[in-house]
């Protein structure tokens, strides 16, 4: 029967912080899942012998189904009776580099009861251990000795009659501290306060992280609050050992791993990386079993001796197979029995779920998504979901699916030229023909093909059979890359790659990267100079960068991670946590700057060479057209010179009869040929003299040698002097449809951009028009800040010119006028916030109004109600890397303005990371 209602999650995202308790209840799971299955077997290894411990990692790309796979885990561990009390299960998701804050995290669940219980549950195993060593007993831990961990009552009981030494099970538990943390020091008296009714409530707060005051450290009797990485690593450890002790061994998750190793820069945080090999370590050697969910990327570039700390207990998790995919439809379709004939999947016939592989590459969240889409779309109840209905429905909703053969060939054709691979299309070789060859001469140096989503292993081996193309290459000993459209199941990807040597799968937008970096090895190293030279001098630098990081990470971790204490604080310490954060944000402005200025320059001299290249292509042309025409003069003038020599000689002979003559003839009329084919041969040996290539450094050069070397001529072939009318505004003469359709044509980036400037500033409308007909967004940002009306139709602008337009009025003048439209995004609405041009949310107001104070207090308090995602958005529109940043667009008049708000975002970014929020206190004391 048909869903009455849709079944499939619309964001098929998990979110597991906010659950009470670890269960699958309620969760659709197809086990048949292999992730599922390789994780179901490890642990179950662990709990049947928990005297070792264990770590698994998880890796995979987004939406694989990882943090389904850490609740599965969770929820065997939650549901185990293998141990008489409870296990403690843990979860934790990284969002951000900060140790702190994933500590505080992780403890969060922790009450004070709770603490309290486990730490009393621990001194029972502590007391076990000391029963059993006074008692010089041979037999170890017994059933009866084994009462004593379990009820806490009978080592009270023990105690008050002198069967057990309080002092001595006390110096056991400080000995195993100390052990921990190599020292008596705070840990110790901690655990001791959790027993005193007085002291429980601070001691909760100090094993949080919380906000403990001086008074009550002094009487807990520690030095300081939890902070530093070392102290962290603690921490964890020691919960780990209580745990242990109680007789209820730990089970951490952590998710998004790769959150917390990842820096800004997508480079690994060489401490973070240390810091969880050392607290897998510990938890490990506490017999804990310890489950890591990290993104694929992420996995790859871990430092070797992290990853060899998972062992073989490394699951990937893949795209879905078929069978897997059918499973999880099932699944979620089990309320509904189908009717007898029908598949398990229906209203989904097998035909549909195909096609849902192919539109979301495998990815079982894609997936799940695109399942939900097609059912919520899906009108006709009566019967079942084909290919077409599939993919009808998804093209009429909208979003982002997998990539079409079109724009798999668009990527190739794009990623090779990036490469500076001069390559070939539908080449054909010993009567096969190959989509795409890179030749160097006659020698075929790399191949790229292109298939259809691939689907069953006996498919993917008469695929592989039939195509004899690839014993060709390999006889001309190429490199062969085949790019699977759409989806391939992940029991054939094997035999392609043992067929083709690389394969990359155009499952999502994201494969581009992939494909990029396939292809720049595709060639073999001769074919790049200095590749060597240039790997060794580079692995050098990275040494070197790792040797400096390593002396100073201690030094920067001791000053980063001491800025966030929660709770109440007192304004002064903030002030001064504060005053420390600004000091290295001004160091950290300094190489942003010069970023921000350097892919400036960069666009602004690439636009430079364009047109010069342009130029330089035009007077090749023009030479090589004066040459053909020179040969033909000279061709023209021996021929008319043959023509009257003959004559003369032939008059000559009739007139005296002479052979004298007649041998005469045929002597000049030879020597006359072999002149004029010494004088062809002579001119296309000589390369006409041509004008000196021009020479400039930047656009100032450029813009003097239009001004005062050139003559200006709009319409020339020369692009130089085309350059040279725009500068001096001749092309203000024409209408705004001439020079949009001028635009059309031109191939500098330069003159396009000021024609369509002009053609904007005298018509808006042309803006829509140059959008329909697919010109840049960038080439159009400069019309769109000229204009001095708004035409309604700028309502649909695409983001970036949005932004331009917001931008218009100038965002530091604040003079109150409304904007041309209302603002969709977080961005649009901050910008209206600094103009005050319109009322927005309080959070977005308070930060703009930190913004135009130039505030930093203002900004942390601000930041309490910030997303980080919008913040970094807002950071990706206003950068100036990319395409899709305006921070490069150096010729906009608010281009300063723009860099000023990209600092104020990357700032808010910075103090976000580093933990720096006002107190509570004082929200709302300035604004």
């Amino acid at each position: 029967m048909f869903p009455d209602r849709n079944p499939f999650p619309a964001q098929a995202t998990m979110t597991l912080d906010a659950m009470a308790t670890y269960g699958l209840e309620g969760t659709p799971t197809a086990m048949s899942r292999i992730p599922l299955q390789r994780l179901e077997s490890i642990q179950r290894r662990y709990l049947d012998d928990p005297v070792a411990g264990r770590a698994a990692a998880l890796h995979g790309p987004h939406g694989s189904g990882k943090t389904h796979t850490l609740l599965v885990a969770m929820d065997r561990a939650s549901r185990d009776k293998t141990s008489a009390r409870p296990r403690v299960v843990l979860y934790v998701r990284a969002d951000g580099p900060d140790p702190l804050l994933l500590y505080r995290k992780l403890m969060s669940r922790w009450t004070a009861t709770e603490l309290s219980e486990l730490a009393e549950q621990a001194f029972a195993g502590y007391a076990m251990d000391e029963f059993i060593a006074s008692r010089d007993s041979v037999t170890g831990e017994t059933q009866d000795t084994r009462r004593l961990r379990e009820n806490p009552d009978l080592v009270k009981q023990a105690i008050d009659d002198n069967e057990l030494s309080h002092t001595a099970v006390v110096n056991r538990l400080d000995d195993d501290i100390r052990r921990i943390q190599g020292r008596y020091g705070n840990f110790e008296r901690v655990l001791r306060s959790l027993s005193n009714p007085a002291l429980c409530p601070v001691a909760h707060r100090w094993l949080l992280a919380e906000d403990v005051h001086a008074e009550e450290l002094v009487r807990l009797g520690v030095s300081g609050v939890i902070g530093h990485p070392a102290e962290i690593r603690t921490a964890i450890h020691v919960l780990a050992a209580l745990a242990r002790r109680a007789g209820r061994p730990l089970t951490l998750a952590m998710d998004q791993v790769e959150a917390f190793l990842r820096t800004s820069d997508g480079t690994i945080d060489v401490a973070n990386a240390g810091l969880l090999r050392g607290v897998i370590e510990d938890l490990v050697g506490e017999n804990a079993f310890v489950v890591c969910a990290i993104a694929e990327q992420v996995w790859r570039d871990m430092p070797p001796d992290v990853r060899q700390r998972f062992g073989p207990s490394e699951i990937q998790t893949p795209d879905l197979s078929e069978d897997e995919a059918n499973d999880v439809l099932a699944s979620y379709l089990a309320p509904w029995k189908p009717e007898p004939g029908q598949p398990r999947t229906f209203p989904f016939l097998t035909d549909a779920v195909r096609q849902l592989l192919v539109e979301s590459g495998g990815n079982l969240r894609r997936f799940i998504q695109a399942s939900h889409v097609v059912i919520d779309k899906w009108t006709q109840v009566t019967t079942g979901i084909d290919e077409e209905g599939v993919r009808c429905r998804l093209a009429s909703a909208g979003g982002e699916w997998a990539p079409t053969e079109a724009d798999v060939r668009r990527a190739v054709e794009k990623a090779l030229q990036n490469a500076g691979r001069h390559f070939t299309v539908d080449y054909e070789i010993d009567g096969q023909r190959v989509d795409y060859v890179v030749l160097r001469g006659t020698r075929i140096m790399l191949a790229v093909e292109i298939s259809e989503a691939v689907f069953g292993q006996d498919e993917a081996v008469q695929a592989v059979r039939q195509m004899e193309k690839i014993q060709a290459l390999r006889r001309h000993q190429s490199s062969v890359v085949l790019v699977v459209v759409g989806y391939s199941s992940p029991d054939v990807r094997d035999r392609l790659q043992e067929a083709f040597g690389r394969v990359v799968i155009a499952s999502s937008p994201d494969f581009v990267a992939e494909l990029e970096r396939t292809l720049r090895t595709g060639v073999p190293e001769e074919d790049l100079p200095n590749t060597a030279l240039d790997q060794r001098l580079e692995r050098l630098r990275e040494e070197l960068v790792t040797l400096i990081e390593q002396r100073g990470e201690e030094e920067r971790l001791v000053s980063a991670r001491l800025q966030q204490v929660t709770g109440e604080r007192s304004s002064e310490e903030w002030k001064e946590q504060l005053r420390h954060s600004r000091l290295r944000w001004l160091q950290e402005q300094v190489d942003i700057e010069r970023e921000f200025d350097h892919w400036r320059s960069r666009r602004r001299l690439d636009e430079v060479g364009e047109i010069v290249q342009l130029h330089d292509e035009y007077v090749m042309r023009r030479a090589d057209r004066f040459r053909t025409r020179r040969e033909r003069q000279v061709v023209a003038t021996c021929t008319a010179l043959v023509a009257i020599v003959f004559g003369v000689l032939t008059a000559q002979a009739i007139t005296f009869s002479s052979i004298t003559s007649l041998y005469l003839l045929i002597v000049a009329a030879a020597a006359i040929v072999v002149l004029v084919l010494a004088s062809v041969i002579t001119m296309r040996q000589r390369r006409p003299s041509m004008p000196a290539p021009i020479k400039v450094r930047d656009l100032d050069d450029l813009n003097r040698l239009a001004r005062h070397e050139v003559v200006p001529h709009l319409h020339s072939v020369d692009p130089l002097e085309r350059y040279a009318a725009v500068v001096g505004q001749f092309h203000a003469e024409e209408g705004p449809r001439t020079l949009s359709q001028m635009a059309l044509k031109e191939r500098s980036t330069l003159i396009r951009r000021s024609l369509l400037t002009e053609a904007a500033a005298l018509d808006p409308a042309t803006v829509d028009g140059s959008l329909r007909a697919g010109l840049d967004q960038a080439d159009l940002s400069g019309g769109v800040e000229a204009c001095a009306d708004i035409p309604p139709s700028w309502e649909h602008l695409p983001g970036r010119l949005r932004i331009v337009a917001l931008l218009r009025p100038g965002i530091t003048r604040g003079d109150g006028q409304p904007p041309p439209f209302a603002p969709r995004s977080w961005l649009e609405q901050f910008v209206c916030a600094a103009t005050e041009a319109i009322p927005v949310s309080p959070s977005v107001q308070r930060l703009a109004y930190a913004y135009a104070q130039d505030d930093d207090e203002l900004l942390a308090d601000a930041l309490r109600d910030v997303s980080e995602r919008d913040l970094r958005q807002a950071v990706g529109m206003l950068s100036p890397v990319g395409e899709d940043g305006i921070g490069g667009y150096y010729w906009l008049n608010t281009g300063d303005v723009i860099r000023e708000t990209y600092l104020f975002m990357r700032k808010a970014l910075y103090f976000l990371a580093t933990g720096i929020e006002g107190p509570s206190h004082r929200r709302g004391d300035r604004i």
